[in-house]
């Protein structure tokens, strides 16, 4: 790891370089001695309809995450309803697997 580099997961040296790449496009573009590719990028990155994208990007997240946890739900509803339509027919005679024993 580099000088600065304190991350120790994947994810978190990701996130030291792409501070330190940043710092340095800043230095850069302070100094006036950044390509036209990062003024570009910086120049892109700004405007209102990139904002409005990550904005989109982050509600379409969430409505995916929801969606996740309401068929989580769902499936354990399903299951619990299952489970309980199983024990009425045991304790009311109407199941053709029980035979009045309880295996243990």
């Amino acid at each position: 790891m580099t000088k600065g580099m304190k991350g120790t997961t994947v994810e978190a040296v990701e996130q030291d370089m792409v501070l330190s790449a940043t710092k340095l496009a800043k230095k850069w573009l302070d100094d006036g001695t950044a390509s036209s590719q990062i003024v570009a990028i910086y120049a892109k990155e700004g405007t209102e309809e990139a904002r409005l994208k990550r904005r989109k990007l982050v509600a379409e997240i969430d409505v995916l995450e929801a969606k996740a946890e309401a068929y989580k739900s769902a499936t354990n509803e399903a299951e619990l309803t299952e489970n309980a339509l199983n024990a009425f027919k045991k304790y009311s005679g109407n199941d053709d697997n029980y035979d009045g024993y309880e295996v243990l």
